[in-house]
């Protein structure tokens, strides 16, 4: 079981529930005025997933994790708190990006050419995961990832850099349902 800890103040903790709230439905309504099914089926699924994956790899597993213990807790599991913020951000940032890129492909490519809008998705993982991350980790002080310092960069594993270049990268390859025959 985790220890409960106290990183940062109660107006930091309540501001990010408050724009992950927003973030979530800013996702919703993005795809509910899209009107397309496989769209409100990517971010359904990734807001589940990325919501689950956040307390899987982030508390017990991979990253050990602990966060601020004045987020409000989704659930408890096994001594371990999911915070409501916490997975309704990982909600909108596993869903959201994917659909965005998808929606707007046709336009990056026609912009920067197909190797120009790989190159510059990659970046966009590359330099907004620790972007995010060490906002989080060390100016407002929402969480602490507990491995060795020469692990990481600005308190954010550097495993996350290309974490973030394949997680946004993977869009660009066309689903098997829609390519063509």
């Amino acid at each position: 079981m985790a220890v409960p800890m106290d990183y940062t103040s109660s107006t930091v903790v309540r501001s990010y529930e408050i724009v992950s709230l927003l973030l979530l439905v800013l996702g919703i309504l993005y795809v509910w005025q899209s009107r397309n099914p496989v769209y409100t089926g990517i971010y359904l699924a990734s807001s589940i997933g990325g919501g689950v994956m956040e307390w899987i790899f982030d508390s017990k597993w991979y990253f050990r994790l602990t966060i601020d213990y004045k987020f409000v807790p989704a659930w408890e599991m096994a001594g371990e708190v999911a915070p409501v913020a916490m997975v309704l951000f990982y909600a909108f940032f596993f869903g959201i990006p994917l659909v965005i890129l998808i929606d707007h492909k046709a336009t990056l490519e026609r912009s920067l050419g197909k190797l120009g809008t790989h190159l510059f998705v990659i970046a966009l993982g590359t330099f907004g995961t620790p972007a995010f991350e060490c906002l989080n980790t060390s100016v407002t002080h929402i969480y602490k990832y507990h491995q060795r310092e020469d692990y990481l960069f600005y308190g954010m594993p550097y495993s996350n850099f290309w974490f973030g270049a394949l997680m946004v990268r993977d869009p660009l390859r066309p689903p098997a349902a829609f390519a063509s025959r």
